[in-house]
């Protein structure tokens, strides 16, 4: 078990750097254009709300018949999800904080999700009682 741990940890780290890279990308490199409709780019929150909502409370409540590595990975992959969303809402002319926040969420969102060694083995013995 705990080289499974191990290779979430690595995996994990690279969901996390794949942030800081959302975050250069808002930044420094991409162009923002000027949003012509705000409702788009207010429409987003919606989606990430719920997106980083299920990562937190979702994955644990309805998916907790799931191994802890899958458990771990969807609730990262949702991470991953609201930090897209905010180099979306700054493509499509979003406010800058509003784009680095959704960034700034999905960090907290990794950093709150994080595999240890405690949490992973308490996943697996809550799922098979």
């Amino acid at each position: 078990m705990s080289s499974e741990i191990g290779l979430l940890k690595v995996l994990w780290m690279a969901f996390l750097f794949a942030q800081v890279v959302f975050g250069a990308l808002i930044f420094a490199v991409l162009e923002q254009e000027v949003a012509t409709d705000p409702t788009l780019v207010y429409a987003l929150i919606i989606p990430g709300l719920l997106t980083g909502a299920f990562a937190l409370v979702g994955v644990p409540m309805f998916l907790k018949a799931l191994p802890a590595n899958v458990a771990y990975i969807i609730r990262w992959v949702c991470a991953e999800a609201v930090g897209l969303l905010g180099v979306l809402g700054h493509v499509v002319g979003g406010p800058l904080a509003l784009s680095g926040g959704f960034v700034a969420v999905a960090v907290g969102l990794l950093v709150a999700t994080r595999v240890t060694d405690s949490s992973f083995t308490h996943w697996e013995v809550r799922r098979l009682h």
